[in-house]
């Protein structure tokens, strides 16, 4: 079995690409209509929060918190493996997660989403890439960009309701944010090609993902050594749009505050793309850390019978009394 990593950003049509390499049968990943299909796995963002495998109690309070989560729940996780066997950080938990995963499915393929704080942590990613070339015979890339227009307009349209549309881009905050993700998509894009180029890997645009869909999964079932599956071109998961309309897409921003952004800001932001992957980490650096588990499932009361159990033994051993809590660093 091999990983698939599919390199993106958010709003450029990852989560898409994913659930449409996870209709081919030999190609699995955790998927949940919660999570428009594909969940994230934010291996990053885990293992910086919770850092400290070696510490057994450590390890003991985040098997407890991330077991009860989607992810492990929705990969069919086995809490007492992990119980008795402590991986050395969290990227090599998540690994042994995945492939036993993939072997339960009887796939070939296992299917992850880079997260784009990788991007801005060069280090982190070669070691976790080190990690994969190391333990996977053929490790897969399928990249995908979408035009700076689209990811700029779905982003914006995420921050506004529908009676905002009109006045949301004469707000000062809205301009403010559209700058920010201006120098987003611009530190990104390079950095998202490099990879592709680097791994040998296989570049999509989102256009050929929509709009040429059974040549581009053609091109990926070539890719990964495998015959093109029909329903690749079924839709299993309802899409996660931001727009209900073409006129909430032409309305969103101002043509010429695109154009400026666009033609002046962007050029200058990837002429100094490594200065926004420093003003990323600056800005990490300045915010607390939370638990970055997302607990959907449970909440929607849908945790298999094992997991509740669990979380029930949990809350009792709350009242009456819980050991110290892992404090995120």
């Amino acid at each position: 079995m091999n990983p698939i990593l599919v390199v993106g950003m958010n709003r450029g049509g990852t989560t898409m690409v994913g659930n449409v390499l996870c209709r081919h049968p030999q190609i699995a990943a955790p998927q949940h209509e919660l999570h428009w299909g594909c969940k994230e796995c934010q291996v990053l963002l885990h293992k910086q929060y919770w850092p400290h495998f070696s510490d057994p109690e450590a390890y003991a309070d985040f098997l407890e918190q991330y077991s009860l989560g989607d992810y492990f729940v929705l990969a069919r996780g086995d809490y007492d493996h992990f119980a008795e066997s402590r991986p050395a950080s969290f990227y090599e938990f998540y690994l042994e997660l995945m492939d036993r995963f993939c072997a339960a499915e009887g796939a070939s393929y296992w299917v992850m989403k880079i997260e784009e704080r990788f991007y801005h942590y060069p280090g982190e990613l070669q070691t976790f890439l080190d990690l994969l070339l190391d333990r996977y015979p053929q490790p897969r890339f399928i990249g995908i960009l979408r035009d700076f227009e689209g990811v700029l307009k779905s982003h914006l349209r995420r921050q506004v309701s529908g009676e905002e549309i009109e006045s949301a881009h004469r707000s000062l905050g809205q301009e403010k944010f559209a700058l920010s993700q201006t120098l987003r998509y611009a530190s990104q894009r390079p950095k998202i090609q490099r990879m592709i180029r680097e791994q040998s890997g296989l570049m999509l645009t989102f256009r050929e993902a929509t709009k040429e869909a059974e040549r581009t999964n053609r091109a990926i079932c070539e890719y990964l050594g495998l015959e093109f599956a029909p329903e690749m071109l079924e839709r299993e998961y309802e899409a996660n749009t931001s727009f209900k309309s073409s006129r909430e897409r032409a309305e969103i921003i101002a043509p010429w505050q695109f154009a400026l952004l666009d033609k002046v800001a962007r050029p200058v932001f990837e002429a100094l793309h490594p200065l926004g992957s420093a003003w990323r980490r600056m800005k990490d650096a300045g915010e607390e850390v939370t638990c970055p588990v997302s607990y959907r499932l449970r909440d929607a009361g849908l945790l298999p019978e094992t997991a509740h159990r669990r979380q029930q033994a949990a809350e009792n051993l709350a009242m009456t009394g819980p050991r110290s809590a892992h404090a995120a660093p």
